[in-house]
């Protein structure tokens, strides 16, 4: 998956503590860090101070941008699952960086059903499956502050020239 897109973070560092985001340093460097998740260990944002600035989505990282995009072109759609919870599911294709319009789709929720279903499993299948497609749960606290984030002019998706 061609990545040569990123979430850079604009805005001040120093507002992100009295917005709710909490700081920290991570591994030998340091890292500098903000990170916020509407519960302690829950579904989180990150966002790192090196090389410049920047935002990742949970365990999105590089793909983040893709999120951000369909959040801010109003392409996220909701779906209602389970019990009538209405959350985000996505199902990010990995060879071509793009998300899938439908989550239900064939191509791959047929992969999906033999192996739950059915409990066939099929290593060879269920590779090929993982090897192409990620699937995601965000919840609506997270959309809410990735459209908070836009809204205030702090992250935009720009061209990755970060070394």
């Amino acid at each position: 998956m061609a990545l040569n897109k990123y979430v850079q973070f604009t805005g001040d560092f120093k507002l992100l503590k009295p917005n709710g985001w909490r700081f920290g340093k991570a591994f030998g460097h340091n890292y500098r860090y903000y990170r916020w998740s509407k519960k302690e260990y829950g579904e989180h944002i990150t966002i790192w101070q090196h090389l410049g600035g920047y935002l990742e989505i949970r365990d999105l990282f590089d793909a983040s941008h893709i999120i951000v995009d369909s959040i801010q072109n109003g392409t996220l759609e909701k779906i209602v699952s389970g019990r009538t919870s209405k959350q985000y599911w996505i199902v990010l294709n990995q060879d071509t960086g793009t998300l899938h319009d439908k989550y239900d789709c064939p191509e791959h929720s047929l992969d999906l059903k033999t192996k739950v279903e059915c409990k066939v499993y099929n290593e060879k299948k269920a590779q090929e499956y993982y090897d192409k497609w990620r699937t995601y749960n965000l919840q609506q606290s997270t959309v809410d502050k990735i459209k908070e984030l836009l809204d205030k002019g702090w992250i935009k998706v720009t061209v990755d020239t970060r070394k």
